[in-house]
């Protein structure tokens, strides 16, 4: 039966609302003890994430560096060939030079030679 006597005599009434508030901050603990986990969860996954962030940054540094030190190294293979085909360029001209020199020096020397000769045979 219920009570409709003053509170001060309503002991079942009283015990359930203590219940009630019991069960209400039992809740209230449960979702902060819940949203404390989350939140470690959540630190220790962005622990995780940056953590995994490094070891990436790290890696595509190295890998980096490699490419780099392969292109430097291209380049100066590029740059030798390059002077290598200059100096070859140089060489070439400097040799038809001097073997259009020479074939000048050659043609005159044998008009030289046609003429002390022509001068030696005749009487």
């Amino acid at each position: 039966m219920g009570c409709q006597a003053s509170k001060t005599c309503c002991f079942h009434g009283a015990r359930k609302k203590r219940r009630h508030k019991a069960k209400n901050e039992h809740e209230l603990n449960d979702v902060n003890d819940n949203g404390t986990q989350k939140i470690k969860d959540n630190e220790q996954e962005i622990k995780n994430l940056l953590q995994r962030f490094q070891e990436e940054k790290i890696a595509l540094e190295k890998a980096n560096s490699i490419k780099l030190e392969e292109v430097e190294r291209e380049i100066k293979e590029q740059a030798k060939r390059d002077a290598n085909v200059e100096r070859e360029r140089r060489l070439s001209e400097k040799t038809s030079e001097m073997k259009a020199e020479m074939d000048f020096k050659i043609a005159g020397k044998a008009k030289y030679f046609v003429v002390q000769k022509i001068m030696v045979s005749m009487p």
